[in-house]
Order: structure tokens, then C-alpha cells, then sequence
């Protein structure tokens, strides 16, 4: 999906509109400002390099979907090949929340795509990825969503969906990995032998 041409100027008032009290507080008042501010929050701890030079490639392209609403194109790789669509309320709410590592688009595990992103790391420590479309609908771990037009890469609040929770203790949880699994072998293992 690709957003509609619109006049820049009307597109970069309405981001600007966007851009958060706590932004506005230091002096952030342009989109691109906003950008800048973000790129130096998520690198403040690493060295000087050439990330910001790749920070900069990544930033969002704004434009309109096809109801209209106001979306960005999140890249999703160095070459510009992949794309993320989200509602702009949604990036900024992400990159307030911490989530402002560069987006990218790995298997699920079952196949398909996922798009996640990391949180700002510490020195020495490990990042900590956010798989996105569950961290924008607030789910928790045994919760299942669904893109309503079958694109993963279509984050749009319009296309996510909970699909319900996984009640059933025999019921695998949606994020089901390798430590889950030895966590339910044992206890099976443990009712079977006692």
C-alpha cells in the first residue's frame, strides 16, 4: 500500500500537530526536529558511528491511506525494499513508549512476518525486541490478533484485530517458544509421575 501524494506542506502541519508536550518541552517544534530528537535519544549511549547516517535513511515517509487518515511508510531495511504502513498516532505513541530502535521484519515462526523493533539498550545490555502490532493493540502474551487483510506489514489500527485468548491449559499460548515448551513437558511429566 503506498499513501496518496498530498501537499507536504499540509502533511508536515498535521505531523507537526503530533509531536508530543514532552518533545515541545526541549524545544522540539518540526517534524524533522522530531526525527533528530528521537535519533539522538536512541543513540545516546553508543559511540559516535555511522548510525545516525542509517538512522536517517529509515525515517518514515508521511502520507495518506485510502480512508484518508494520516499514515507513515516505516522502512524496513537499509535498501528501502520493505515497508511497514501505521497510523502516525500510533509511531509517535511507540517512540514515546521507548520502542525507538529501527523497525524490521523477520519469520514469526510459523511463515509468516512479523515487524518489531527494540527498546533503547543500555550498554551491555541485550536489546529487547517489541513485536509491534501486539505492542500498538496492548496485548499480552496469550492473547491472538490477526491482520484483517492477511498483510503483516499493514499496522494500521483498522487492519489489527484480537482474535481472543488462549483459555484452555492445553491450549498453546500465541507466543509459544522453546523455554514454554520445557516448562510444559516438566509439568506434564511431573502429574504423570505422581
Amino acid at each position: 500500500m503506498k499513501p496518496s501524494t498530498a501537499d507536504a506542506g499540509a502533511v508536515l502541519a498535521l505531523l507537526d500537530r503530533l509531536i508530543p508536550q514532552t518533545a515541545r518541552a526541549v524545544g522540539v517544534d518540526s517534524w524533522p526536529a522530531y526525527l533528530a530528537f528521537n535519533d539522538a535519544k536512541a543513540t545516546r549511549h553508543l559511540p559516535p558511528s555511522s548510525l545516525m547516517t542509517k538512522r536517517k535513511r529509515r525515517h518514515p515517509v508521511a502520507g495518506f491511506d485510502d480512508r484518508g487518515e494520516l499514515i507513515l511508510r516505516v522502512p524496513l531495511d537499509d535498501k528501502g525494499n520493505r515497508f511497514a504502513v501505521v497510523d502516525a498516532a500510533d509511531w509517535v505513541a511507540l517512540q514515546e513508549a521507548g520502542c525507538d530502535g529501527l523497525w524490521c521484519c523477520d519469520d514469526n515462526g510459523t511463515g509468516g512476518l512479523r515487524v518489531k523493533t527494540g527498546r533503547t539498550m543500555a550498554q551491555d545490555k541485550a536489546l529487547n525486541h517489541i513485536i509491534i502490532p501486539r505492542h500498538i493493540l496492548d496485548l499480552g502474551d496469550d492473547a491472538r490478533m490477526r491482520y484483517r487483510n492477511g498483510d503483516p506489514l499493514d499496522l494500521r489500527r483498522c487492519n489489527l484485530d484480537q482474535t481472543g485468548q488462549t483459555n484452555s491449559p492445553d491450549a498453546r499460548p500465541a507466543r509459544y517458544n522453546a523455554r514454554t515448551a520445557v516448562r510444559v513437558g516438566v509439568q506434564r511429566r511431573k502429574t504423570a509421575v505422581a
